[in-house]
């Protein structure tokens, strides 16, 4: 339950006010109860300041209103000053800005509610009065037809006076619209007036020019096979690779193939007596390769020693397994 506010309280509520160091009235009484140990609702202070000082709210303590900033509100507001000029002035005036929150905090101060509702609504009708409704004159149209974008045309407030931001808008697109259809028209009319005079030119005559084909290289002819290639070709055919055959031949590898099917395929009595000397020549030739080398004295010595060797090793596994067999029970 808070109990009522002492002497030394409202003392300390003025000078935290005065300093004006406080954004919310719920910060301003935590450091009353801190600095009094005590623990009011945050809200009590607010209403301690009211009621001390007629009515003044947050929003106008947070301003901290001087008499001369009073003084001009209260002038604005007698003299039914729209509240765009009234906060536009103040700024000027005293360098700050100002919201209609906190002018009607201060002003309930001096007017009671029933004088600020019946204020307020006749701001409203002139509001209402300046607003300017009919057609819009080709003054306006070409202003607004002149601006590049919404923004542009909105900002011509001076020379559109009366006119709504949503009206200004609406105009700005209409009159965009209509200069797209003109200009349409006019690249339409330019176009036919282009064919026209294409089509009453006479037409130039076009010569053909041949265009001449690129002659084709002429294929070179394979070469004939001679006696001597087809003998070579049995004999180191399976001997060769793939390159050395085809520098050898100077053929494709595939000719070089076929041509050797085709001589051992072949039922022509040249080409069976070529087979059979080639056969012939092929033995001779491997019979000459598979002869014994004669191995020197000291290679014989070597390989004896070494089947010494593994006579020796091979006795000593024998012996190895006896003994593992005994072992067992084997």
């Amino acid at each position: 339950m808070n109990r009522l506010w002492t002497v030394e309280e409202t003392k300390t509520l003025r000078k935290l006010v005065e300093e004006n160091r406080f954004d919310s009235w719920s910060k301003l009484q935590n450091e009353l109860n801190r600095l009094h140990g005590v623990n009011k609702h945050p809200q009590s202070a607010r209403h301690r300041w009211e009621n001390l000082n007629g009515g003044l709210t947050l929003n106008a303590m947070s301003l901290n209103i001087t008499p001369e900033r009073k003084e001009y509100l209260v002038a604005c507001w007698g003299n039914n000053f729209p509240m765009s000029k009234t906060m536009k002035g103040f700024k000027e005036q005293f360098g700050r800005t100002i919201t209609t929150k906190q002018i009607y905090s201060m002003l309930r101060t001096t007017f009671s509610d029933k004088e600020l509702k019946n204020m307020n609504n006749k701001d409203k009708k002139n509001d209402k009065m300046s607003v300017i409704r009919g057609r819009w004159t080709p003054k306006e149209d070409k202003i607004i037809g002149k601006s590049a974008t919404v923004n542009h045309a909105l900002s011509q407030g001076d020379s559109l006076k009366g006119r709504t931001v949503s009206s200004i808008r609406q105009r700005f697109y209409k009159l965009k619209k209509i200069q797209k259809a003109e200009r349409l028209e006019a690249a339409n009319s330019l176009n036919n007036i282009d064919k026209a005079h294409k089509l009453s030119k006479p037409k130039k005559k076009v010569v053909k020019t041949k265009t001449v084909k690129p002659t084709k290289k002429p294929k070179t002819p394979y070469q004939i096979w001679t006696v001597e290639q087809d003998y070579e070709l049995v004999m180191n055919f399976y001997e060769l690779s793939i390159d050395e055959a085809c520098n050898r031949f100077n053929r494709p590898y595939g000719t070089i193939a076929k041509r050797l099917e085709t001589i051992v395929n072949s039922t022509k009595p040249a080409h069976i007596s070529l087979l059979m000397t080639a056969t012939k020549e092929i033995k001779a030739r491997k019979k000459a390769e598979s002869k014994p080398v004669k191995v020197g004295l000291l290679a014989r010595r070597k390989a004896r020693k070494q089947s010494k060797k593994i006579a020796k090793s091979n006795r000593k596994i024998a012996k190895i397994e006896k003994k593992l067999n005994k072992m067992k029970g084997e």
